[in-house]
């Protein structure tokens, strides 16, 4: 995205946040002549609303139509993956199981949480196993941005290869991608040459939470 296009996006969307909110007497006057035009909104202003004004991380910056409506009446839901809709492939290990199959949350708090990622793009999952122990127990719910279909930097993926399905940390090296479990009772292994074009990308880990249940009676 270019200055001149986040330019833009601050002024559209704080026009937008301040149809809906009150603005504070303090900063009245800047914002006014932001909406207006007659000042730039810059990054260092462009927080501060942000975090005093209670708006999501990086509001001001984003795209009219990557934004959640934080007004929005309905709740933002979140849907788990389907791989046999996505996949032909006979699996014969798999490090994920479905035990949540829809989650909801209230729009405005999903906003904040989920960084303005619109419902559609982000989906939930449970991983099983303990080749990720220390960063997730078996069981844990993982929320997966499904817009990332390609590796887009180190970080942990949910993948296919060969016949396996796979939650695992990805670190670029040279012209090989290696694969980690966190658990160091696991060896890393590598992927490379034309073999990573066999890799498919459902998607990258954002956050997670357990679904580890305490009773109290």
């Amino acid at each position: 995205m270019t200055s001149s296009e986040i330019a833009k996006n601050r002024i559209e969307n704080l026009k937008k946040w301040f149809d809906n909110h009150s603005i504070p007497t303090k900063d009245k006057s800047v914002i006014s002549r932001a909406i207006n035009g007659r000042m730039p909104v810059g990054e260092r202003l462009a927080r501060r609303l942000e975090k005093e004004n209670g708006m999501p991380d990086m509001y001001l910056d984003s795209k009219s139509s990557e934004l959640v409506s934080i007004d929005s009446k309905e709740d933002y839901s979140i849907s788990s993956i389907n791989f046999s809709l996505i996949s032909s492939v006979a699996h014969l290990h798999s490090e994920v199981q479905e035990v949540i199959k829809l989650i909801q949350f209230d729009a405005v708090k999903a906003a904040q949480i989920f960084h303005n990622i619109p419902s559609s793009t982000l989906k939930i999952l449970n991983i099983t196993g303990d080749s990720m122990a220390s960063t997730f127990n078996s069981g844990d719910a993982l929320f997966v941005n499904t817009s990332v279909v390609n590796f887009e930097g180190d970080g942990i993926y949910v993948f296919s290869y060969g016949r396996g399905i796979y939650v695992k940390r990805l670190q670029l090296i040279k012209d090989a991608i290696l694969v980690i479990s966190d658990n160091k009772a696991y060896k890393e292994w590598e992927i490379n040459g034309d073999a990573i074009d066999d890799i498919i990308f459902y998607g990258k880990v954002m956050c997670s939470q357990s679904t580890q249940l305490r009773w109290h009676s």
